[in-house]
């Protein structure tokens, strides 16, 4: 019996530790932006390395970097990614995690080919699909 007892205590205690949650897969490293879609508009592609994301979960902070011209002078500077530094939090609901930038809120969710946050897709918002 108590063997069977250590053996759960053991398991509860491995995959409590074990477990990542999004904030930690996307740790200190640099994601690449490669497509927003959705809204009115066509999907566009960006070639790696046009627009990154650097999350820096100590600070809690993203480091955008964007070379590319057209939003150089857009008015809303983190949705049109922007470069520059924002601040950020992430909040889990309903098994969901999402990325709150001031008042932009995206559910994270990670694919075989790397990260997606989606803004609302489905109510004609955008989604950022990500490589490292």
């Amino acid at each position: 019996m108590k063997t069977i007892q250590l053996f759960y205590i053991l398991t509860a205690t491995f995959f409590m530790f074990n477990c990542s949650t999004n904030e930690e897969l996307v740790s200190d490293d640099v994601w690449h932006l490669v497509t927003i879609d959705g809204g009115l508009s066509p999907a566009t592609n960006y070639s790696k390395g046009e627009i990154t994301w650097f999350f820096n979960t100590q600070a809690k902070t993203i480091t955008i970097k964007n070379s590319v011209s057209a939003f150089v002078n857009s008015p809303e500077p983190f949705t049109s990614s922007q470069s520059g530094v924002y601040n950020y939090t992430i909040e889990k609901r309903n098994d969901i995690d999402y990325l709150i930038v001031g008042s932009r809120e995206g559910a994270m969710k990670f694919t075989a080919q790397g990260l997606e946050i989606d803004y609302g897709i489905a109510h004609d918002d955008v989604r950022y699909t990500f490589i490292k």
